[in-house]
Parts: C-alpha cells; sequence; structure tokens
C-alpha cells in the first residue's frame, strides 16, 4: 500500500533485528521508520 508521507509502521517478531543501515533493533513491537521512496528497507534477524 502507498500512502503520503516517508514514515512507515513495521511489527518486528521477538529476538534483535539489524536494518539495511546497521541499526540493531529490539524485536517483539511495532516501530516507525524513514523511508524515501528510493529506499528500499529490509530487517535481519540476528541469533
Amino acid at each position: 500500500m502507498v500512502t503520503v508521507g516517508n514514515s512507515r509502521m513495521v511489527k518486528l517478531l521477538k529476538g534483535q533485528w539489524k536494518d539495511d543501515l546497521g541499526k540493531i533493533h529490539q524485536g517483539g513491537r511495532t516501530i516507525e521508520i524513514v523511508v524515501p521512496l528510493e529506499r528500499l528497507p529490509y530487517f535481519e534477524k540476528l541469533k
């Protein structure tokens, strides 16, 4: 779904996650990220 603005809500499952910029996020919650259209965000689950 495309919406106006550059922010998106992302629900992370429990655990630790690293985003495409290298920032570590604690899971088990929903976070808001700023994502311009030219960036494709992704999250990698850490052990």
